[in-house]
């Protein structure tokens, strides 16, 4: 069986009233995220959003070592304690689990 690279993408637009709350949730994200094998290896602004304008305003791409690491992931830090942050820093966060074809 071949193991393909799994990645963590997410979709986000952060309020922009609310920075220092984005700032405080990226920086316990990326800490956790660290804790499961997880590093970020790329961020990107969206400069358009092609047919839609409610697209987000970033995305971030993590690569994890499996797809058991990013259910973990989200069963063992279950929002509880980062909700309300997330909630208040985020108009829009939506996270999509892919794979590498090879």
């Amino acid at each position: 069986m071949m193991i393909l690279p799994v990645f963590l993408h997410v979709a986000a637009s952060p309020r922009l009233s609310r920075e220092q709350e984005f700032h405080c949730y990226l920086q316990q994200v990326r800490h956790i995220i660290q804790q499961y094998g997880g590093v970020c290896i790329a961020t990107y602004d969206v400069e358009h959003v092609v047919g839609d304008t409610d697209g987000p305003a970033v995305f971030i791409v993590f690569s994890l070592p499996s797809r058991d690491a990013i259910e973990r992931l989200f069963a063992e830090h279950n929002e509880e304690t980062l909700e309300p942050l997330r909630d208040s820093a985020f108009g829009q966060l939506n996270f999509y689990v892919t794979s590498e074809t090879l």
